[in-house]
């Protein structure tokens, strides 16, 4: 008496306008911008808020292939920057990766970036320059453990982790 029936259709459309009223309130929060020369869409913007929420634990990105981690990684990076004084961004990623992150954090916060490469002397002094983001590929990880340690990232990027910590024929399957 006076009950509405469900319907699941509609209830789920209602739901998404809530969510694209309220992302659109929060984007609006942040000034308009999250710091990315891109409009995030609403599961990102709520990650990368997740993720500033706080900023003393560590987080996790693991959405599915194409769903944006890196430009939430990149926005999360760029907020971090400007409003908690990151100034040293560590991206550890599969060789293949390495100019791709470059590609990205230019395309999406125009921050300086580095790819480390070349011989341990090399290394040693691009660890030594003075960029915002450093990009680096887990082969090398171990063995800059000491550069790396000495320049003191304050925020790591480790993509593509799975693949360093899963064996070959694993991850073939």
């Amino acid at each position: 008496k006076g009950e509405r029936m469900s319907d699941p259709y509609l209830d789920l459309c209602l739901g998404v306008q809530a969510v694209r009223r309220r992302t659109e309130r929060e984007v609006a929060g942040l000034g308009g911008a999250t710091g990315v020369a891109a409009a995030p869409y609403p599961h990102q913007l709520a990650n990368v808020q997740r993720i500033l929420s706080d900023s003393r634990i560590r987080h996790l990105i693991a959405d599915e292939v194409g769903l944006g981690k890196t430009v939430q990684a990149v926005a999360a990076a760029e907020l971090l920057a400007r409003h908690f004084g990151v100034q040293r961004v560590l991206v550890v990623c599969p060789t293949s990766l390495k100019h791709q992150w470059k590609n990205e954090f230019a395309r999406f916060a125009e921050r300086e970036t580095q790819v480390i490469h070349g011989l341990r002397a090399q290394r040693q002094f691009q660890y030594r320059e003075d960029v915002f983001c450093k990009i680096t590929h887990y082969e090398t990880l171990a063995r800059d453990a000491d550069l790396i340690d000495a320049w003191a990232p304050e925020l790591v990027i480790a993509d593509e982790a799975q693949r360093k910590l899963t064996p070959p024929e694993e991850a073939a399957t």
